[in-house]
């Protein structure tokens, strides 16, 4: 019984094991790719009342494996480590190793993203958090997050959804490093990536603007 319960404790996703057999020329090219589309998204903050932010899963595992851990070795509790995601049907599948103390595995989950009616709040819902093929307890999880969401000054509740947690974020529609407000008006999560878009203009417009989501599949 305890050796059939160690093994499923040591399933791996089939996405996660693709993702950590990525060269390392690549994914740095695949960072670099990255940063270019956030560097492109502030100039449209900056200078355009439409802004666009586009990202394949390739480009942001690049920037885990590269850039994470280079240029922010304490973002991650020290039980985790070599995060990935994977866009896949509606929703960002996330796996990392964890270190439980006795046992080591791959944690992995599902977070399916909407926005919500009120401009600018984010419901993500949390499901599917399990240790191999082993369910985890939430409520060490829960906590993390919501510490990790004070210190970075991001206002998050949690509400619940048929049985499964839902933390709703709160997005600035101020930024201090830009002169428009911003607001988010669709977020689409597709089979290899996502794409966020919305508008930067002043307080005024910004109360006027509606919000939609949207899915879609490529």
């Amino acid at each position: 019984m305890l050796y059939s319960l160690y093994r499923a404790s040591q399933s791996v996703p089939e996405f996660y094991l693709e993702a950590l057999e990525s060269e390392p020329a690549s994914a740095t090219i695949a960072s670099d790719e990255l940063q270019r589309h956030v560097l492109e998204l502030r100039q449209e903050l900056q200078h355009g009342e439409n802004w666009e932010l586009a990202l394949t899963d390739e480009q942001v595992n690049g920037w885990l494996a590269t850039d994470l851990p280079e240029k922010f070795p304490g973002l991650l509790p020290s039980q985790l480590e070599a995060p990935r995601v994977a866009f896949r049907d509606d929703a960002i599948r996330v796996a990392c190793r964890v270190n439980l103390g006795k046992l080591k595995a791959v944690a992995s989950f599902k977070l399916i993203p909407t926005l919500t009616e009120d401009p600018n709040k984010l419901a993500v819902r949390l499901s599917g958090v399990k240790a191999g093929r082993l369910p985890l307890p939430l409520e060490s999880i829960l906590a993390q997050v919501s510490t990790a969401a004070s210190r970075s000054g991001i206002p998050l509740e949690w509400t619940n959804d048929a049985g499964d947690p839902v933390a709703v974020v709160t997005i600035p529609t101020e930024r201090p490093e830009l002169r428009r407000g911003v607001v988010v008006q669709s977020l689409t999560v597709m089979d290899g990536g996502f794409r966020v878009a919305g508008i930067a203009d002043m307080p005024q417009r910004i109360a006027e603007s509606s919000v939609s989501f949207s899915r879609d599949h490529r």
